[in-house]
């Protein structure tokens, strides 16, 4: 059920970022292909090799647009993320999920969406998303995935005027929506709020939800990164019974660009 939570609530924090930016668009086609992986040191975690796909950019894309996005790579314990500028390297506790359990979790997603009602706020959004990572600790107490999320060309030129607190701004204007929808799913929200945390050696905003499932009081932080082209990546970091959020956070580290 952890897994299942986590990419339910990305999934549908992503649909109010992207409803909050611009609405009522057609979507784009997906230009991300897979990136060169090296080989992995033997270690106790299932090193995954991501199923991606193409598509020819459509007429009158931008340059940006038509770009090939690869995806991050994995080396033993350690995941690095070329496009979104990070990596992290997480101990044996951890075990990352392979290309099959990424497909069988967006499965498992889209049935809680439905049961929960809310394909309507995921249709409108019209978003086209890609789990890049999944990993989560020996004790299933805390989580970590990134995601990728095909933007509109309008909603990139928009986020182009914002700088980050304005953008997060944006997607905290769709909290009352986003809580109808996860009490819908049997959650009690405690809380939504904008945070400041340490990430990458530098402060970001984030936003902190704090939700409780089956009398387990969870912790969600979501890291939001729009500005890196045609895809946002976002960071999901959630913790069971005690807020860790932070000291999963500083395992990632900043790539050289």
């Amino acid at each position: 059920m952890t897994r299942k939570i986590s990419l339910f609530l990305t999934l549908l924090l992503l649909s109010a970022l992207l409803l909050s930016g611009c609405g009522g668009r057609e979507p784009e086609k997906s230009s991300i292909v897979p990136a060169a992986t090296e080989t992995p040191a033997a270690e106790s975690v299932s090193e995954p090799s991501p199923a991606s796909e193409t598509a020819p950019a459509e007429e009158g894309e931008t340059a940006e647009a038509e770009r090939q996005l690869s995806l991050g790579q994995f080396s033993g314990s350690t995941y690095t993320n070329s496009y979104a500028g990070f990596g992290c390297t997480l101990d044996g506790s951890w075990t990352f999920a392979d290309a099959q359990q990424l497909q069988d979790l967006s499965d498992i997603a889209s049935q809680l969406i439905d049961e929960a009602d809310a394909e309507g706020v995921l249709d409108s959004a019209n978003i086209s998303t890609l789990t890049d990572m999944y990993a989560e600790s020996a004790d299933l107490f805390s989580s970590v995935n990134v995601v990728y999320s095909k933007m509109a060309l309008s909603e990139r030129l928009l986020y182009l005027t914002m700088d980050k607190e304005q953008m997060l701004d944006t997607a905290m204007g769709q909290v009352d929506q986003l809580v109808s929808v996860y009490e819908s799913a049997g959650m009690s929200v405690s809380s939504v709020e904008k945070v400041k945390v340490n990430f990458l050696g530098e402060e970001h905003y984030g936003m902190k939800t704090v939700y409780d499932t089956q009398g387990v009081t969870c912790y969600m932080l979501q890291l939001f990164d729009p500005f890196k082209g045609s895809y946002m990546v976002t960071t999901t970091i959630t913790s069971y019974l005690e807020d860790n959020t932070q000291a999963v956070a500083d395992l990632f580290f900043p790539l050289e660009e």
